[in-house]
Parts: C-alpha cells; sequence; structure tokens
C-alpha cells in the first residue's frame, strides 16, 4: 500500500507543486493500479491526469521506466533496505529522497535528500538534476554507489555466514 509510510500523498502534493511553480511533470506509480482512495487524492490535489501507473512490470520494463525517468522519487519515511535505491541508480536515474536511515545508509551522499517534507525543496533538487555538470556528477555517484552492492559477492557472504554458523554449533 502507498500510504502512510510510502508516503503516497506526499508525492501528489510535490506533483502539484511542481505542476504550478514549472508544469509538464508526470508521476509514474510502478505497483497496484491506485485504490479508491488515492484516486480521490489525486483528483483533489488535480493531478490525477499527471499519473501513469504501471503494473505487473517486468525487471526489462522496471529498467525502461528507471532509464526515461528525470528521477526515482523515494518518500518513504522508513524502509528496511531500500532496493529501488540501487536499481534506480543502476540505471543511471538520479534519486530524490526523504532523509530516513535506509535512504541514508543505502545512499549515503549519492542521493538528492529533500528538506523535511517542505515542497519548496523540490525546486532546487530538480535544478540541480538538470544542469548538466551537476547531473553528470549525481549519475556517477550513483552508479558507483549501487556497484557497492554486488549480488554475487552478497550471496557468497550469506552463505559464509551459514557455513560458520553451522561448524560453531
Amino acid at each position: 500500500m502507498r500510504s502512510g509510510y510510502k508516503n503516497f500523498q506526499y508525492s501528489l502534493k510535490l506533483l502539484r507543486y511542481l505542476n504550478q511553480k514549472e508544469k509538464n511533470y508526470g508521476l509514474s506509480v510502478v505497483g497496484a493500479e491506485l485504490n479508491k482512495e488515492e484516486k480521490a487524492l489525486a483528483e483533489d490535489y488535480g493531478v490525477f491526469d499527471q499519473i501513469k501507473v504501471f503494473s505487473n512490470v517486468d525487471m526489462d520494463d522496471l529498467r525502461s521506466i528507471y532509464s526515461n525517468s528525470l528521477a526515482l522519487l523515494y518518500l518513504s519515511k522508513y524502509e528496511g533496505f531500500g532496493l529501488p535505491i540501487l536499481e534506480a541508480q543502476k540505471c543511471l536515474c538520479p534519486v530524490i529522497a526523504l532523509k530516513n536511515p535506509a535512504s541514508i545508509e543505502i545512499g549515503k551522499d549519492s542521493i538528492l535528500y529533500l528538506n523535511d517534507d517542505k515542497e519548496e525543496s523540490i525546486l532546487d533538487v530538480i535544478r540541480a538534476i538538470k544542469d548538466q555538470k551537476s547531473q553528470e556528477k549525481i549519475l556517477k555517484n550513483g552508479l558507483k554507489n549501487a556497484m557497492r552492492y554486488d549480488w554475487d559477492a552478497s550471496v557468497k557472504k550469506l552463505v559464509g555466514v551459514y557455513v560458520e554458523y553451522q561448524n560453531n554449533e
């Protein structure tokens, strides 16, 4: 569900704010279709027509969505790991997030952080993404960050933990 800690309402507020200030922004949502409450909320914010939902996407489609997006808007208030951050960065998609323990731990300084749920802070972040010199740095740092998490190495470490545990029993 996108409500609560996923912060969908704040995404809608940001979309409304951006379109009031600069126009022509949209929101791509990957996951289940919007429920009745989410549709009503989007209508209330006047952004329903700027939302496109992608359901049941495979990895190729997901990579295409990331690669063709201005940024991943990752506004969860808390998460366990933050895998979408790494997926987006591997696809050279900048990440915009709230500062929370998971996003800070996973993304460190490779993420563009919003300032405490203040809608105005999105403009500075968008301008940084659109500035060519800044964008190059953001993408480079994001890719470098994503490469810190190699799945093969992670699996080997996990197997090593299990083997060590088994040997110590």
